[in-house]
């Protein structure tokens, strides 16, 4: 499982992703290779493609966003 933390929000395409409710925040994947980039922390930018079906968890955490994920899910 990976995970990082990032200060700044992100969009995502809704044509890509759809937000499936509850907490923490759960995004699922709609097709296959749907690429992210996140800067974390320290400035360094993780670019990361996804499968369809993929998810990944999104939670705030002390003025920062946590995002989660299970790597079987990268493509």
């Amino acid at each position: 499982m990976g995970s990082l933390y990032t200060a700044q929000y992100f969009d995502l395409k809704l044509d890509e992703w759809k937000r499936t409710f509850g907490f923490p925040v759960n995004f699922e994947c709609m097709r296959d290779s749907c690429t992210i980039e996140i800067v974390d922390l320290e400035g360094k930018t993780h670019k990361m493609a996804f499968q369809k079906g993929g998810t990944m968890k999104f939670e705030k955490i002390e003025g920062k966003f946590r995002l989660s994920w299970n790597d079987n899910d990268l493509t």
